[in-house]
C-alpha cells in the first residue's frame, strides 16, 4: 500500500506551511493531490468545510485556526491526516481628520471650526476628539464637532480604542487660529492745542477681541512716531 501523505497535500495560500496573515486581506486553503479513489475531508477547527480535492477561499476574524484534511477508505493508499494553522491578527484602522477640510495642519482665522474624522475600516467602536488632550466629543464614524474657537494653537487628536480586528490608532493635526480682527480706535484727544514750543498730551481708546500690546501715534513733521503707553 502506498503511503497516502506522498499524492496528497494541503495548502495555505499555495504553501504547505502555517500562515500568519493580517485581518482582512483573506487566505486560501487547498487540498490537492492525485489519489483516485478514499474519502478527502477538510475541516475548519474541528467543523467539516468539504469534501474532495477543493480550495476554498475565508476571511476570518482575529483568532487562530485549525486546518485539517484526512483521506480515509483508499484501497491502494495509506489513511492521513495533516494539519495546518493560520493565524489572523489585528490591521491598522484607516482614520481620516479634517480641520475645516484640510487633511492636515491649518492655519486660519479665528471663527466657527468644523472638525471631522472618520474612517473607511469596518470599525465596530466609537471614535473620540481630543483638543489638546482634553476629551470634547464621542461619535461613530463619521464624527463632526462644530466649535467656535478662540485665538490660539491647538492640538486636535482623533483616536480610535481598537477593537477584536482592529489595533488602536490616533491622528493629529495643528491647528492654529488668528487674529482677523482690525482693532477699533475711538475717543482721540489731543491737548492742549499746541505750538512748537508745548508739550501735548494724547490720549486714545484702542480695543481689540485679544489684549493690546502697543499703540503707536504718528505725528506729521519732525516727531514721526511716538509708542503711546498703554
Amino acid at each position: 500500500m502506498a503511503d497516502g501523505l506522498a499524492y496528497t497535500s494541503l495548502l495555505l495560500n499555495g504553501v504547505a506551511n502555517n500562515l500568519t496573515v493580517i485581518y482582512g486581506d483573506g487566505h486560501s486553503v487547498q487540498v490537492s493531490g492525485s489519489v483516485p479513489d478514499g474519502t478527502i475531508t477538510l475541516f475548519e477547527d474541528g467543523v467539516i468545510e468539504g469534501t474532495g480535492y477543493q480550495t476554498v477561499n475565508k476571511n476570518l476574524s482575529v483568532g487562530y485556526y485549525n486546518y485539517t484534511y484526512t483521506l480515509v477508505g483508499s484501497v491502494n493508499y495509506s489513511d492521513v491526516s495533516e494539519t495546518l494553522f493560520v493565524n489572523v491578527t489585528p490591521a491598522t484602522p484607516q482614520l481620516t481628520l479634517l480641520l475645516n477640510g484640510t487633511d492636515g495642519d491649518r492655519s486660519m482665522p479665528q471663527g466657527n471650526v468644523t472638525l471631522e474624522c472618520s474612517s473607511t475600516s469596518n470599525i465596530v467602536n466609537n471614535l473620540s476628539l481630543y483638543i489638546d488632550g482634553a476629551p470634547v466629543y464621542n461619535s461613530t464614524s463619521p464624527l463632526s464637532y462644530t466649535s467656535n474657537m478662540s485665538i490660539g494653537v491647538y492640538q486636535v487628536t482623533c483616536e480610535y480604542p481598537g477593537d477584536l480586528n482592529y489595533t488602536y490608532r490616533n491622528v493629529s493635526h495643528t491647528l492654529t487660529l488668528l487674529d482677523a480682527s482690525v482693532p477699533q480706535v475711538s475717543n482721540l484727544e489731543i491737548t492742549p492745542i499746541v505750538n512748537q514750543t508745548q508739550n501735548v498730551s494724547v490720549n486714545v481708546t484702542v480695543t481689540d477681541d485679544v489684549a493690546v500690546d502697543t499703540v503707536i501715534a504718528s505725528f506729521n513733521g519732525t516727531l514721526g512716531n511716538i509708542t503711546l503707553s498703554l
